[in-house]
């Protein structure tokens, strides 16, 4: 008999509170799935969740009597509406599917950046009977990534007027030189 315990506020750091009696692959995986910080979702091949762990309910804020049964095109803003069912095509024909940036809705409203990973689920003779989503929020990544860029841009721009600016002294310079020398003839010639 395999005895799991998962303390209800299981977090990622939190791994050292999964217990489990015995080795019971099953139980094994349940864990898997549960402690998982990434969403996990199970899915018919209409759109339709089957599984929900807590990863899942932490990033989009729905419990999973929320989430199961409901279409999985609730998760996706409208103008991304067309991905799922190019996704669903696909997974179809037995492919799996990355999508490295999309952006998935939450309870509360607020959009986030997420990189997707979508997979055939296979029965016993083979026959494909549902998908399996793999959802990590990299909203945080992105933000840092725009931040980067746009202090690449800025720093460019610096070192482009600074250069420019070393030029105007060095052309002012020169165009003072010379007046000098004009100067110089003209109290000469006076």
């Amino acid at each position: 008999m395999m005895v799991l315990t998962v303390s209800p506020h299981f977090g990622a750091a939190d791994l050292d509170t999964l217990r489990l009696s015995e080795p019971d692959p099953a139980a094994l995986l349940a864990a898997i799935f549960d402690c998982s910080s990434d969403a996990i979702v199970g899915k018919t091949l209409e759109g339709v969740i089957t599984g929900w762990n807590i990863g899942a309910q932490r990033m989009f804020g729905y419990s999973p009597e929320e989430a199961i049964g409901r279409n999985i095109s609730f998760l996706v803003p409208p103008d991304h509406s067309g991905e799922i069912t190019e996704i669903f095509a696909r997974v179809g024909r037995g492919e799996r599917v990355e999508i490295k940036e999309t952006r998935r809705v939450c309870k509360d409203g607020s959009v986030l950046d997420v990189a997707l990973t979508v997979s055939p689920i296979l029965n016993a003779s083979g026959a494909i009977i549902g998908a399996s989503a793999i959802t990590r929020n990299i909203t945080d990544r992105l933000s840092i990534e725009r931040e980067h860029q746009l202090l690449l841009t800025r720093l460019n721009q610096s070192e482009r007027l600074e250069s420019m600016g070393r030029l105007a002294g060095g052309i002012a310079h020169d165009f003072n030189n010379m007046l000098a020398v004009i100067l110089s003839y003209a109290g000469f010639v006076m």
